[in-house]
């Protein structure tokens, strides 16, 4: 029981953590990349419309945060819905 509490608790504090940093890293690719493709910037992003194109490095470091944020926010889901799931049909009565 106690490693669900401190496994909530680390998600809890590490994955909107991670949700904003990619959110950041994409603001950050998005403003520094080129309204044109070239040799080096070939791979294009979308915001609302707008494309804009980064290199490969940079797509791949974003795509892994995208990655870890999801994982470690459904992994948060899913402790969190143990524990509710726990407490209301496991608990003393």
């Amino acid at each position: 029981m106690r490693i669900i509490k401190l496994v909530k608790f680390i998600l809890a504090c590490i994955a909107p953590g991670c949700v904003i940093y990619s959110i950041s890293l994409f603001e950050r690719y998005f403003a520094a990349g080129t309204p044109t493709p070239d040799a080096l910037h070939a791979i294009a992003i979308s915001n609302h419309g707008i494309y804009r194109y980064i290199s490969e490095s940079d797509s791949k470091n974003f795509e892994l945060w995208i990655h870890i944020s999801v994982l470690l926010t459904v992994i948060f889901l899913v402790a969190i819905g143990y524990g509710l799931i726990r407490a209301k049909y496991f608990r003393p009565r």
